[in-house]
């Protein structure tokens, strides 16, 4: 899978962190991987939620005992899937749009469409799961 490289270096390289500043917090636990439209035709969705799983899990390892909410998102702009955490005490995410919670297989289905909601439906799609 065109992903398997990024996920070892997420697993030997992710100390989560924690900040009152929610942004703070996000942009230091964010992680982004290359992700392009011609990928998505060659991956298939399972192999999709197969990484999302994996990447909920290293972070998962990762949390040092704070409740955390990791998200995870396609950012079609980037060319990215993008999976971050905030602590749960910040009460939402750190977007300023409109977000559209979905499953982990939704959002896999989403990335391998290569839309992430919003172009589309002016939401971005999200997955999120305490860990």
């Amino acid at each position: 899978m065109i992903l398997n490289k990024e996920l070892k270096q997420l697993e030997e390289k992710l100390t989560l962190q924690s900040s009152s500043d929610i942004n703070q917090e996000a942009n230091e636990n964010l992680v982004s991987f290359g992700f392009s439209k011609q990928d998505a035709t060659l991956t298939t969705k399972r192999d999709i939620e197969l990484f999302l799983s994996r990447a909920l899990s290293i972070y998962s390892s990762s949390n040092n005992g704070n409740e955390k909410l990791f998200y995870a998102w396609l950012d079609e702009m980037s060319s990215q899937i993008r999976v971050s955490a905030v602590s749960t005490n910040h009460n939402t995410l750190p977007f300023r749009t409109e977000l559209e919670c979905c499953t982990l297989e939704e959002l896999a289905t989403s990335i391998k469409r290569y839309d992430s909601g919003a172009f589309t439906s002016g939401s971005i799609r999200i997955f999120k799961s305490s860990i």
